[in-house]
């Protein structure tokens, strides 16, 4: 994993000496530099190093060199320049097939792993959650970085799901190959996402403890611009725990930072969902609206829909309702399970249900996720779900027994 300071920066600096060189070594430098320009953010130029380093492998036959540029070209550069995900997923494909070819299973788990990742990232759980075991399965006996890709990407399927059981038990094999590698990058995955299980059952203090050992990894990691997206999530936190000064706080600093295309439509959707629960929907309309747009580009359904539903409940818009009851009834899920992380989804959506009458509707989406939650121990983020729901069955009831005695009596005929 590349830092600052190490060498491929030092080679960045001194001129690329290798630029005149020949197509192999060319090839290789370039990768070399994509990486630390995808450290630095500097995503679009990291691309084109990527790109051109792909061209070079092709033109002199060198498959493995075209299958590390087309693992670049579909990794986490593609993501933050945001770029359309599913063209990403087709250069990690077809890396993965070259992968393949050459019996390199190492290679092989490290694709698979970020397949799974992006999967989770579509909200196709399912398919997320084969990827990440094939993955688990290629990396048996190729070594500790391969094993640490592949249950890099079961780690985000788990925790999306809220699976905190599966995700504790990852985690503790994990993180200790992660250490012993020195790789600062996937430990403040695994530092972050360790905050889940305290989520889950409401230890607050324990799951901002977590994001923020988190953010300082990420700070010496050489990964610059990732600190909205854990700011955004200790406003999440707050909030949860009633905190609102905090939460309105947290939001509004995360929502003024670059970062990530990804995490810029995240921030967003955390802010302006934070602003519709405090009773402040004008105000949140231009925030999700802003994220809404980011989303647009790369069109990766969490973070398009975790914008889309509060914008349709903060505008009433009936269209806008459609379309995000339409997403989450689209989520492949494992029967049972539900995108627990992406609860406010779920809420905003039976909302904007109750808001147009519909009850029934508003329970058709939150009791798959509750029941979820109360299966997986994911119970205490749900809290603002389960009163929409005491409302919703509330509103139902109410409107049956007025239909009830409403309709005419039946006659005996005697």
């Amino acid at each position: 994993t590349l830092r600052v300071g190490d060498g491929p920066h030092r080679l960045v600096r001194r001129g690329q000496p290798w630029i005149g060189g020949d197509a192999e070594l060319r090839s290789s430098g370039l990768l070399v530099r994509a990486r630390v320009r995808e450290a630095r953010f500097r995503f679009a130029e990291a691309l084109e190093d990527a790109a051109l380093a792909q061209r070079l492998s092709r033109e002199t036959g060198d498959r493995r060199a075209e299958m590390a540029a087309l693992r670049q070209l579909g990794g986490p550069a593609w993501a933050g320049s945001g770029r359309p995900v599913e063209s990403g997923i087709g250069h990690m494909r077809d890396a993965l097939r070259l992968a393949e070819q050459l019996g390199d299973r190492g290679a092989q788990a490290e694709l698979l792993g970020w397949l799974a990742v992006l999967s989770s990232n579509q909200l196709r759980f399912v398919e997320a959650l084969a990827y990440g075991r094939r993955a688990r399965e290629a990396a048996r006996g190729a070594g500790g970085p391969a094993l640490a890709a592949a249950f890099d990407g079961l780690k985000t399927a788990y925790a999306y799901l809220g699976e905190v059981a599966e995700l504790s038990a990852l985690l503790a094999e994990l993180e200790p190959l992660v250490r012993q590698a020195g790789d600062l990058w996937l430990l403040q995955w695994c530092r972050f996402e360790s905050a889940f299980p305290h989520l889950a059952a409401g230890r607050w203090a324990e799951a901002a403890a977590r994001v923020e050992e988190a953010m300082a990894i990420n700070e010496r990691s050489g990964y610059g611009s990732y600190t909205s997206w854990y700011l955004a999530h200790l406003g999440w936190i707050a909030r949860l725990d009633g905190r609102r000064d905090d939460a309105l706080e947290l939001a509004r600093r995360a929502s003024t930072m670059d970062s990530h295309a990804w995490f810029t439509a995240a921030v967003d959707a955390f802010h302006g969902t934070t602003l519709v629960e405090y009773g402040n929907p004008a105000a949140a309309i231009p925030v999700l609206e802003h994220g809404l747009a980011v989303s647009a580009s790369h069109r990766t359904t969490a973070y398009h829909l975790r914008c889309l539903a509060p914008l349709a409940e903060a505008t009433g818009d009936r269209a806008l309702l459609d379309e995000a009851d339409a997403l989450l009834r689209a989520v492949v899920a494992p029967p049972g399970a539900a995108w627990l992380y992406g609860g406010d989804a779920y809420t905003s959506v039976a909302r904007a249900w109750l808001a147009h009458d519909e009850p029934a509707r508003a329970l058709a989406v939150l009791e798959p996720l509750l029941a979820a939650g109360a299966r997986t121990g994911w119970q205490a983020p749900l809290a603002a779900a389960e009163a929409v729901a005491a409302r919703a069955r509330r509103q139902n009831s109410s409107a049956s027994s007025a239909a009830a005695r409403s309709a005419p009596s039946v006659s005996t005929g005697r």
